[in-house]
């Protein structure tokens, strides 16, 4: 998959990289590695309750347990993967910074994204369970809004003002900006999906509560 992104978009494609992405490959993965982790734990997560039906029927334990496994499952994974890439990176020259100290923090941000998401979904599935087949739709969708294989600068204005509305944009291109640019992440625009996040886990805690005491029923 890197491999053909990768071809894509410095053959086929060349005015549309930008001079900050000279070593597009590690530009690539620096942002497709967090997308797949937010990737897996939505595709995971969404059905986590129905997959686990018997047990939440015939035993008494926080429901909420269920997506908090598969994001931190989903979270430890890719951590290392991206450890591992990052040792890849250092391995064939690419120096590594002190600005890596932002990365924890820049997971934790996604994970967060793709956990509250997944809770509503999840809760959503029990109800209306059409939706899984919505979700690779939707991902797929969400997948070029965001910019994992192209940097924003390289848009069009007005499309890259409708990305900056994408609470994962930053988030992405932070990663990026600390793995292969060695700068830190652009705090302030860090502050929209910090907002995002904390909004969506008061949603995502609301609609957990008040359907909690019935999914059972339901399932």
């Amino acid at each position: 998959l890197i491999a053909v992104y990768y071809v894509i978009f410095t053959s086929v494609f060349p005015n549309r990289i930008a001079p900050e992405t000279s070593n597009y490959g590690a530009f690539l993965c620096a942002g497709l590695i967090p997308w797949l982790m937010f990737s897996e734990i939505i595709q995971r997560g969404h059905t986590c309750f129905l997959e686990n039906a018997q047990l939440i029927r015939h035993s008494s334990f926080p429901r909420i347990l269920l997506p908090v496994i598969t994001t931190l499952s989903a979270m430890l994974n890719f951590s290392l993967l991206l450890a591992l890439f990052l040792c890849a990176l250092a391995l064939t020259g690419h120096a590594l910074s002190n600005h890596l100290v932002a990365v924890p923090l820049l997971i934790l941000l996604l994970g967060g994204l793709a956990f509250s998401a997944t809770v509503v979904l999840a809760l959503i599935n029990v109800y209306a369970r059409d939706i899984s087949q919505a979700v690779p739709f939707g991902l797929q969708l969400l997948f070029w809004l965001t910019p994992i294989v192209y940097p924003q600068s390289a848009m069009p204005p007005a499309l890259a003002r409708i990305l900056e509305w994408n609470p994962l944009s930053g988030v992405i291109e932070s990663m990026q900006r600390v793995i292969v640019l060695h700068q830190w992440p652009d705090w302030q625009r860090l502050l929209y999906p910090a907002i995002f996040l904390a909004l969506s886990l008061v949603l995502s805690r609301l609609v957990y509560r008040r359907v909690a005491s019935t999914l059972a029923d339901e399932l």
